[in-house]
Order: structure tokens, then sequence, then C-alpha cells
């Protein structure tokens, strides 16, 4: 395998009884790579020979990469792997819709037009629990990656996902306003406790199960491209569009 710039290239001798469908599999990995960090891609091309050359299923192993499933021993258990978590996590930056809502809101949200109805609402709880919900999971998420020393993996692919974010927000808005920013940094802050859920998924810590399901549906409020204020008593607050509003913490 060969490296040009930021690409990778497997040899034609490997892909030369390859199908369509693992060429194509093969193609999507290819575009995906340049969007990951310099120092996850390697990583990511050596899990995906080694687990070709183990398994032998290539369809199967290059999807299974692309996704950023974690790798596997044969056994069905799951180890930790920071390359394919930040992978996928990129991937899902790429394609999530950001303020541009699907129709389809989640169960339980409460769905407001713009994020300044969302403001005032929630400025009408006069509720003590207020983000409760955000802050008792990023501090247990936070706590067992600090124990288990997976700080830096974290944050590895932090400013990739930042940038990723941030571009597609401003894409699809139709306002141009400082404000803009508080959206983009909720975005980033909700996709990194969504990541941070997955990098401790192996791990065992107080209420990882809430914690694991909070930090995702957080992260699905954006992929269905709905903005998230925050929560209260347990509930999400979410806007349609953004508006100009000063920043609610």
């Amino acid at each position: 395998m060969a490296q040009h710039g930021s690409r990778f290239e497997i040899s034609e001798v490997m892909t030369s009884k390859w199908d369509a469908t693992q060429l194509r599999y093969l193609s999507l990995l290819r575009q995906a790579i340049d969007e990951r960090p310099e120092s996850m891609q390697q990583g990511l091309v050596n899990n995906l020979l080694i687990r070709i050359d183990r398994h032998g299923d290539v369809s199967k192993e290059l999807n299974h990469i692309l996704r950023g499933d974690g790798a596997s021993d044969g056994s069905g258990a799951k180890h930790f792997n920071p390359n394919a978590i930040l992978s996928r996590a990129v991937t899902t930056a790429r394609c999530a819709r950001f303020l541009c809502p699907d129709g389809k809101p989640g169960k339980g949200w409460i769905v407001f037009e713009t994020r300044s109805e969302a403001y005032e609402a929630v400025k009408r709880e006069k509720s003590f629990a207020v983000n409760d919900m955000y802050l008792k999971a990023k501090g247990a998420i936070d706590y067992a990656a600090h124990k288990a020393g997976r700080e830096k993996a974290l944050l590895s692919g932090a400013e990739t996902i930042r940038g990723i974010i941030t571009r597609r927000i401003k894409r699809n808005s139709h306002i141009s306003s400082p404000s803009l920013q508080l959206a983009c940094d909720q975005a980033f802050l909700d996709f990194m406790l969504d990541i941070g859920s997955h990098m401790t998924s192996d791990l065992k810590y107080e209420g990882k199960e809430v914690c694991e399901k909070f930090a995702k549906d957080r992260a699905m409020v954006w992929k269905k491209g709905y903005g998230c204020l925050g929560d209260v008593n347990g509930r999400l607050y979410v806007y349609k569009r953004m508006d100009d509003l000063p920043a609610f913490r």
C-alpha cells in the first residue's frame, strides 16, 4: 500500500478480484480518509488490512471499517479502538443534517421554531435542573476516560470534528450572525459527549447506560437537523432554526 499525500492506495494485485460492491466500499473509504486527522489515517488502513487478512471477507471488513466499528478478535468481544471511533464520528458529522430538519423530531423532544423561542421557554421553567443531565453525563464519561488514560485519544480528533460541524452549520443556515457560533459550539460539545460515550463503551462506571443513551440522544438532535438548546428535567429543548439571541449556558 503506497501513500500519496493524504491518500492511501491498495495494490492492484489485491483488488484485481474484488467485485463492484467491494470496490465501491473502497472508494468510499478513500474519500473518507481525507477528512481524518493525519495521525488516524495509517491506523485506519492498517486495521482494514489486518481484518481482511484475518477474516477474508473483503466486503464485510471494508464496510466494518467504513462504519467505524471496533476491532474484534473473532469471539464477538470488542476492543478499544480510538481510530475507528473517531473515523465513525467524522463520517457521521459529514452526513449530519445540522439545522436542516428532517421533519421527524425524536420522541419526547420539546420542539420550537427558533432558538429564541426555545430560550424563552427554558427561562420560564425557572428550574435548577437546566442541563443537569448533560453535566452528569459529561462528568461520568470524562471521569471514566480519565481513569482509563483515554483523554488524549478522546481529544485527538476534536479540531477536525469542530471544523466539519462549523462548516456544515454555516452552510445550512440562512442567517449571517455572530450568534450562529453558539449553535456550532453546542453541536461540537454534544458530538464530543457522544464520542466520549463510545470511547468508554467497554468500561464500567455508575449510570453508564443512562449516560450513553443521553449522549446518543443529544447528538441525534443535530444529526436529524434540529438544534439542541439544552435539557430541562431530563427533556431536550430543541429548535428548527437559528436566530439572533444572547448565549444560554
